[in-house]
């Protein structure tokens, strides 16, 4: 105990000495890989500033400063790394330095558990009294290593004066090249910046392709702020969707290559002047100008660079999408009794014409055959109906609630326009019609040979009725006109007629007798029966529509009137035949 208080400040000093050599050791080799690094992207950034390197030249670039931080590592900072010294590698050290004899070393040793057994006692104590008594004025800290130190840092301040006036000069070029130099696609600042670019007023990432449709030109509109030159460019270059694979594959590289890289013109691109867009007045805007181009009619796809003062933006596709294909097939349900003839109205398909009958339903299909769709709306009577998607999004179909479509009464047209997963519409809608084919009424006549009956007569009517979908119902209607002037209505008899069995034609039946029973109308001698045949044609649960006769006339008589009545007959019949033979025979004709 007694010979390490004696030592004490000894090996306080020694410890201190320990803790500030590793301190120089880190300081020293982090210098040196400090001053490596900055050497090597200082070199590397005044060639990217000058020469606005592409992604090949940066990535050979990322290289080197990935080979000269490790070849740093290993030959300037790992030596000065990892070293563990104890208090008799610093005593060592001293006497080293000092040119002392081993005392220091000794003492150290003797002051340990294990040297009580090492030879006198008396010789331990007096070496440890020696070395406490003169180490008190030894300087320790003297010839600490500091020359590759003072070296090594004056080289990294070297270094940092001259980058000092560049990171001063142009303070947002700095971090602009650290991620250039990790391949980024940033330019350096410019006096003109190009804030955004729209395509047919849409905004457009230029970091994505560009997707517009087939065949159409393209308004292409930059805006900028800073510095406004008096004219930008628009440059295309054709990319053919039918070269080789190794072509494409080249292509693709080149364009990841000289990306964020100076732009080198193209023989075979063609330009397009960007002009500045006036504002009222007629000047032009001097923050946030306006440049505005327009393409041409674009069938294959083209790379695309925006050149505007001092700035420019990197190649970007832009793909001509195809418009979607879109067809609209309409189904007419015809009501039940409709359905069995051969008359109801034939629909052709993929026809945007559609006749049916007054309430029948139409159902709507609509399918994309190229591409699936976002959404589609059919526009009919001033109203927007959204259509309902399948389960494949490549086809719409009509919501049940829509009234015209569920019951047609009348003629209307529609249209149809979509947006495809693109966000591309239709360059025209969709127009279709809903025809009404007419379910004409029913056609009657009536007829009866001799028009004077007894009052109790069962006189016959021949009738003729037909209609395009068939027959419901005949019924006879009698006007009874009295001798004393008075006039009386009644309904005769109804023959329904089964819609089913009858013949849908627009060919006349054959004539049909009705028998017509007299008696029940209590006539008399005098009296003048006017008899009218309805027909009522079949439209299922809907009300038939009707037609009459012209009425037949029946006079009421006895059996004389009868006989006159027929004698008048025959002699109408025969002055009839004597004409009929006169102009046989040229009868009365002039020479």
């Amino acid at each position: 105990m007694l010979a390490q208080t004696k030592l004490s400040g000894l090996r306080t000093r020694l410890a201190e000495l320990r803790r500030k050599r590793q301190t120089l050791r880190w300081a020293t080799g982090w210098a040196g890989w400090a001053a490596a690094m900055l050497a090597v992207l200082l070199v590397v950034f005044l060639i990217d500033i000058t020469l606005e390197m592409g992604r090949l030249e940066r990535c050979l670039s990322l290289a080197v400063c990935l080979a000269t931080a490790a070849a740093a590592w290993k030959y300037l900072l790992r030596p000065y790394l990892g070293h563990r010294e104890t208090d008799l590698d610093m005593a060592l050290l001293v006497e080293g330095q000092l040119k002392l004899d081993s005392d220091l070393v000794a003492a150290l040793q003797f002051e340990e558990a294990e040297a009580q057994r090492w030879g006198s006692g008396q010789l331990r104590d007096a070496v440890v009294d020696y070395v406490a008594e003169f180490g008190n004025s030894v300087n320790v800290l003297q010839g600490l290593p500091v020359r590759s130190l003072r070296r090594r840092m004056t080289a990294l301040i070297l270094l940092v004066v001259l980058a000092t006036p560049f990171a001063v000069r142009f303070p947002r070029h700095i971090p602009a090249f650290l991620r250039r130099l990790v391949l980024s696609s940033t330019h350096y600042p410019t006096r003109t910046q190009i804030v955004g670019v729209t395509a047919n007023d849409i905004a457009v990432n230029l970091s994505k392709p560009i997707r517009r449709p087939y065949g159409k030109p393209v308004t292409f509109s930059v805006e900028i702020a800073g510095e406004t030159p008096q004219l930008g460019e628009l440059r295309l270059t054709p990319r053919s969707a039918h070269g080789s694979a190794f072509s494409r594959l080249l292509r693709t590289i080149s364009d990841w290559s000289f990306a964020g890289s100076a732009p080198y013109p193209d023989p075979a691109s063609a330009t397009i002047d960007l002009r500045p867009r006036m504002a009222t007045g007629g000047k032009v805007a001097t923050e946030n100008t306006q440049f505005a181009g327009v393409t041409p009619p674009l069938s294959d796809a083209v790379s695309v660079q925006f050149f505007i003062g001092d700035a420019w933006t990197d190649p970007q596709t832009l793909e001509v999408t195809p418009l979607p294909v879109v067809t609209l097939e309409l189904t007419a349900v015809m009501p039940e009794y409709a359905r069995r003839s051969n008359l109801a109205p034939k629909q052709l398909a993929g026809s945007q014409v559609v006749s049916v009958i007054d309430g029948s339903q139409v159902q709507l299909k609509l399918s994309c055959t190229n591409k699936n769709l976002t959404k589609a709306t059919l526009t009919a009577g001033g109203e927007q109906i959204a259509l309902v998607a399948g389960s494949d999004p490549r086809t719409f179909s009509l919501p049940e609630n829509v009234a015209a479509f569920r019951s047609v009464t009348e003629p209307f047209s529609f249209s149809v326009q979509v947006e495809d997963e693109d966000g591309l519409a239709l360059e025209r809608p969709l127009v279709g019609h809903v025809r009404l084919h007419a379910d004409r009424e029913p056609r009657v006549t009536a007829a009866v040979v001799t028009e004077r009956v007894q009052p109790n007569a069962l006189p016959t009517i021949a009738y003729k009725a037909t209609d395009d979908f068939g027959l419901a119902e005949v019924k006879l209607h009698f006007e009874i006109l009295r001798a004393d002037g008075t006039t009386e209505q009644k309904a005769g008899e109804s023959i329904k007629v089964q819609a089913a069995e009858q013949p849908v034609t627009l060919l006349p039946l054959e004539p049909v007798g009705l028998k017509v029973p007299l008696a029940p109308l209590k006539l008399a001698k005098g009296d003048t029966v006017r008899v009218t045949v309805e027909a009522v044609d079949y439209r299922g649960a809907a009300p038939g529509k009707s037609a009459s006769s012209e009425p037949v006339v029946f006079q009421v008589t006895d059996i004389g009137g009868i006989l006159e009545g027929l004698t008048e007959s025959d002699q109408k019949s025969a002055k009839q035949l004597d004409v009929i033979l006169q102009r046989q025979l040229g009868i009365g004709e002039a020479p």
